[in-house]
């Protein structure tokens, strides 16, 4: 019997990856629950810009913090005038030293994307823009609440190409109500003939707190039906495959060579910095929270140099659970010989059974020491799950 520690082996990267959340959106979609709004002015992205920097130059401890990769997320970071974006990013490259910095990610609503944008990130080192195209029907996109066209998506993107950005990755969505299998399979299928060398599934989710979660419950709208779920989900792995974009992640496509290295850290639960209001971020042990309203985490930034509103300890079943969980989504799984030196709890010692079962009816493949799921496995990842979160 395997008796796990009272908390986990710190892991500490002396370069964690950087996330950098931009809360801003020039109109917040009716589905999202993510920490953005469409309500700010100048003042508001003023504000924001420099408390980044400010919180950027605690946490990069003197200029001695070196990540592997930096993501700037939301939101919306497109949303941010050229110009202010140009001298942001010039600065946020003084503040952290990017050396050994590998891939640099940058979040566009296709609307956004003109030649000037373009310009500025190859000019500041982009190295990956993720398009959030959604849709390649505009009467998707407009169900969506989106405010693009699928005309923005395609003019963005050959932008894109032409200002020498090479690694574009475009989002997808499945599971929009009403609509069927044949519009989802067309959405891959253009997504692949643009060129792009990434692709990223997105299901919807009704969030209670969203518009849609409110046109739920009034019956408005209705969410996706399972079976259908299921159907693109195989789609998916089908269309894509044949465009040389394979599945290393349950919901992320690329040509080989292009899988997004920053995500990568979050799917292995290692360590990363956030910045930004409402942004996570976990070192050692800790994970912490930022405020998620703009102005108490500019505060706390001012007074504290972060914008840290929560601090949790993770304790080895919390370590073992979390790498479990995000392990397995991934092509390569979970390793039993580092899960068992990171939380002192062994996979095989603790779910045998349980692994037993999933290989036998074809959920799951055991390679040495590790665990993988099968295409019908990820299928139903969830309910995989379940049954790792029980103690036997």
């Amino acid at each position: 019997m395997v008796v796990a520690p009272k908390s986990p082996v710190v892991i500490a990267s002396p370069s964690p990856p950087v996330y950098v959340h931009v809360p801003f959106c020039t109109r917040k979609c009716p589905y999202c629950a993510f920490v953005c709004t469409d309500d700010y002015g100048v003042g508001d992205v003023a504000r924001f810009l420099a408390a980044v920097e400010s919180e950027a130059a605690a946490v990069s401890l003197n200029g001695r913090l070196r990540p592997p990769t930096l993501y700037f997320g939301g939101g919306t970071p497109s949303a941010l005038p050229v110009a202010d974006l140009d001298r942001w990013l010039g600065r946020l490259a003084e503040i952290f030293d990017l050396s050994a910095c590998v891939e640099i990610t940058f979040e566009a609503n296709p609307a956004h994307v003109d030649r000037a944008l373009a310009e500025v990130l190859v000019r500041r080192g982009v190295t990956r823009v993720s398009l959030g195209a959604q849709s390649f029907d505009d009467r998707v996109l407009r169900r969506l609440g989106r405010d693009h066209t699928t005309a923005d998506v395609l003019e963005a993107f050959a932008r894109l190409r032409e200002s020498g950005l090479r690694d574009v990755n475009v989002d997808v969505m499945y599971g929009v109500p009403r609509q069927d299998l044949a519009a989802f399979v067309d959405d891959l299928r253009r997504a692949a003939a643009l060129g792009a060398t990434h692709v990223s599934l997105y299901g919807l989710e009704i969030e209670p707190s969203t518009p849609y979660g409110e046109a739920a419950r009034r019956g408005e709208i209705l969410a996706a039906d399972s079976d259908l779920s299921a159907e693109m989900f195989a789609a998916s792995d089908e269309v894509l495959n044949g465009a040389g974009l394979h599945r290393y992640e349950v919901s992320n496509f690329a040509i080989p060579g292009f899988e997004s290295k920053h995500n990568g850290a979050y799917w292995r639960n290692e360590e990363y910095v956030g910045i930004g209001p409402g942004a996570y971020g976990r070192r050692g042990t800790t994970r912490t929270r930022n405020f998620e309203d703009l102005n108490v985490w500019a505060d706390r930034v001012a007074s504290h140099g972060d914008g840290v509103g929560e601090r949790i300890e993770l304790g080895a079943e919390d370590d073992y659970v979390e790498s479990l969980a995000s392990g397995l989504r991934t092509r390569e799984g979970v390793d039993r010989d580092v899960l068992l030196r990171r939380t002192g709890i062994d996979v095989f010692a603790r779910h045998g059974d349980r692994l037993h079962a999933l290989t036998r009816d074809g959920f799951a493949v055991v390679e040495g020491p590790r665990v993988r799921l099968t295409m019908k496995g990820l299928a139903v990842l969830d309910a995989v799950m379940l049954g790792f979160l029980e103690r036997t």
